[in-house]
């Protein structure tokens, strides 16, 4: 009976997804019927209408398919590169970030016979994710961000992670393209498991370089961008130089398909930030909230920390919530983050969420003084205590995992 109902979900359809779907019980008696139309007859056909209609339009039509990957950056890279792409003809790519296990088949179906490239974002939770997304679409180009300890409550340590994003440049042929990022070690160990053409980026020889990267006063990202023998000045809409990686790892895409610099930069410097990733909103008393609470893994969160660092002139209070599904990483993961950000000066830290205890242990070790440092139960008291707390040109980092829902702190000081 187990095999049939997860034949029937869709064949590579993942176990632990399969038992997510089973678990899930709305309150009400109308959501629960609307619940069990969608879980066995809704999604299970569209998943197979997907596939074939997709196959039916690379075969026919010679619609491009690019997958991307990673453990962070991934919604923000996948932007950038439909921007790209939207230049040179028509593009459809994953909307927002619904689970791809539901958005894959609903952004495929958007397609039309005229779509040129058809942009996918593939984050993995649980072992056989990422298979699962490849019987829907086996892509052209496969890019991979970075590999870190994210999702490890599900797939186990570093190696899991990497073994299920490896699969997206495994499933690639020879006439497939992989972008891959040469600034990271785990990305780099998976490289010779395709058999694809790689494309690196962030290395002295990439098709695309980055120099004199420096953040304006009204919180932009400028870099000097070389491609060829062409430089410009590029000013992102975006703050803080991690994301200069992905608009290299965008703009090597832009390259693999020809797209002329003038078109590639005019993207990048037009580009739409996605909601709540490193947002500035200046607030009243010249303080300024730095917005990143979409979600957060330990990279994504020094990554952030080390950005924040170099910002203003005003004390830097850093308002952290738990990092979630790390396993056996929990406490090592909030450990790390204590310990960078009294590396880079933070001065205080309100924090949410057992776990967190342990990042407020380490700062103090590292030397944040304990009165700096506290952990609450709940949001009102944070948010009351830190208005208390703020003086002018104070800079605030918010950051936290999508479960503890940090832009409600955000909401409450803008």
């Amino acid at each position: 009976m187990e095999r049939l109902i997860h034949w029937w979900f869709a064949p590579k359809f993942p176990d632990l997804q399969t038992k997510k779907v089973l678990e899930y019980k709305p309150e009400s008696f109308k959501n629960l019927v609307n619940d069990r139309i969608r879980t066995w007859l809704i999604h299970p056909i569209k998943r197979r209408l997907a596939k074939y209609y997709l196959l039916f339009l690379q075969r026919f039509f010679g619609i491009k398919v690019l997958g991307i990957t990673g453990s962070s950056g991934k919604t923000t890279l996948k932007e950038m590169i439909a921007d790209i792409l939207s230049t040179i003809g028509e593009t459809v790519a994953t909307f927002a970030n619904i689970d791809p296990v539901f958005n894959i088949p609903t952004t495929i179906l958007k397609c039309k016979p005229a779509t040129k490239y058809l942009v996918l974002e593939m984050g993995v939770e649980y072992p056989g994710d990422m298979d699962f997304y490849l019987w829907l679409a086996k892509p052209d180009v496969g890019i991979i961000t970075n590999i870190n300890s994210t999702h490890t409550e599900f797939l186990q340590d570093l190696d899991g992670v990497a073994k299920e994003k490896a699969k997206l440049i495994q499933s690639l042929s020879k006439t497939g393209y992989a972008i891959l990022n040469a600034d990271d070690k785990e990305v780099v160990k998976i490289s010779p498991k395709t058999q694809a053409k790689i494309y690196w980026y962030n290395q002295p020889d990439s098709l695309a370089l980055a120099e004199n990267i420096a953040v304006s006063k009204d919180f932009k990202t400028s870099f000097n961008l070389i491609i060829d023998q062409e430089r410009a000045l590029v000013t992102l809409p975006l703050l803080g130089d991690h994301f200069i990686s992905l608009a290299l790892a965008a703009i090597t895409v832009g390259q693999i398909f020809n797209i002329s610099f003038e078109n590639i930069k005019s993207c990048l410097e037009n580009f739409k930030p996605s909601p709540h990733r490193m947002i500035p909103i200046r607030s009243k008393g010249d303080i300024v909230i730095i917005d990143d609470s979409y979600n957060a893994n330990p990279f994504a969160t020094i990554q952030s920390l080390k950005t924040f660092s170099g910002l203003g002139e005003g004390r830097k209070i850093f308002v952290f919530g738990e990092m979630k599904e790390l396993g056996n990483y929990a406490v090592r993961g909030h450990e790390e983050v204590g310990t960078f950000a009294a590396k880079t000066g933070v001065d205080m830290i309100f924090s949410l969420g057992d776990l967190t205890l342990h990042t407020l242990r380490k700062a103090v070790m590292g030397g944040i003084s304990k009165s700096n440092t506290r952990l609450f139960n709940n949001k009102a008291s944070l948010i009351n205590h830190l208005k208390k707390s703020l003086r002018p040109k104070d800079l605030i980092l918010v950051k936290g995992s999508r479960f503890m829902a940090m832009e409600e702190i955000v909401e409450a000081m803008a």
